[in-house]
């Protein structure tokens, strides 16, 4: 059934719609970059030995408190910003990046964010915001 599963608030139409992100039509790919615990994934379904020794692995992710906001944005508001944003590929990189950041693509091939800070001037050429 269509509203079942952990917060199904959000797959309401009501919720959906209630989004205050949009790009412009410039914007063709927005990338976020962030790290997420590993064996969080796996909790509900794994034994907890074998959460302990998913989390002795030398390769383990640790996310760390930085990516706590842009995982709580993709939990609550990604959905909400596809729904605003039809024509936007929105590509999520986990456990890639020591630190977390988003990317904007425009049709002219700019890359917008990343390792730098936007100013307000390309913000304002990036986002609608509060529409």
């Amino acid at each position: 059934m269509f509203k079942l599963g952990p917060h199904p608030i959000r797959r309401s139409v009501k919720y959906l719609e209630a989004g205050k992100l949009v790009f412009k039509e410039r914007v063709k790919v927005v990338t976020l970059n962030y790290n997420v615990d590993e064996y969080a994934q796996k909790v509900a379904e794994a034994h907890p030995a074998q959460v302990e020794a998913v989390k002795r692995r030398e390769w383990y992710v640790r996310s760390g408190p930085h990516h706590q906001g842009i995982q709580d944005f993709v939990f609550w508001n990604l959905a909400q910003v596809q729904y605003k944003n039809p024509d936007v590929q929105i590509v999520e990189l986990r456990n890639m990046t020591p630190s977390p950041y988003i990317t904007c693509y425009l049709e002219d091939g700019e890359g917008g964010g990343g390792g730098r800070e936007m100013g307000s001037r390309e913000r304002r050429e990036v986002l609608f915001v509060g529409r």
